[in-house]
């Protein structure tokens, strides 16, 4: 569990740094515990301890400090060691627009998923080949071997626009 908080709060401190040393765009990142009583309705608690079976949900804010329209980019994230991403609770379900303000649909965000930390990135189905008894054998990827998660943003974003992009994991319970 203090391997899982130290790599988030590992990642948040690099998403900063980032967004610090660039001058065309501010990036932030908060999590939160996702708490739900009824399962009717979610409360976002945020970010402290974790443990084993809780869910985050991360929002990526991503400003446009420029002076131009930009169009067509991509933003990444990392899915920390030790979750699991959540299927289909990133960006463009319309789930939280409620709670987070300018959220891309669907049809303006296509997602990516790797599954080697974040040297390629495909859309799913992803495949990964294993060896088994000297064969090299083509299979499915599973969704607890993905590691990072890609947006391809499809919309404008005007000067000092602001944008949210939301993904949910869930702490392994190992």
């Amino acid at each position: 569990m203090k391997k899982i908080i130290l790599i988030l709060i590992s990642i948040l401190f690099a998403l900063i740094i980032f967004a610090q040393e660039q001058e065309n765009y501010e990036i932030k990142m908060e999590g939160y515990l996702v708490w739900s009583e009824t399962e009717a309705t979610d409360t976002f608690i945020p970010l402290d301890t974790v443990f084993p079976g809780d869910e985050i949900l991360f929002v990526l804010s991503y400003t446009n400090n420029t002076e131009q329209i930009i169009t067509d980019f991509y933003i990444s994230a990392l899915i920390p060691e030790g979750t699991t991403y959540i299927p289909e609770s990133a960006t463009g379900d319309g789930e939280y627009e409620s709670k987070f303000e300018n959220i891309p649909e669907t049809e303006e965000t296509i997602l990516f998923f790797s599954v080697d930390g974040g040297e390629s990135f495909q859309e799913p189905p992803i495949f990964i080949e294993e060896e088994v008894g000297g064969i090299t054998v083509r299979k499915l990827a599973t969704i607890d071997q993905f590691t990072n998660i890609k947006w391809l943003i499809n919309k404008e974003i005007l000067e000092e626009e602001t944008i949210n992009l939301i993904y949910k994991v869930k702490v392994s319970n190992q």
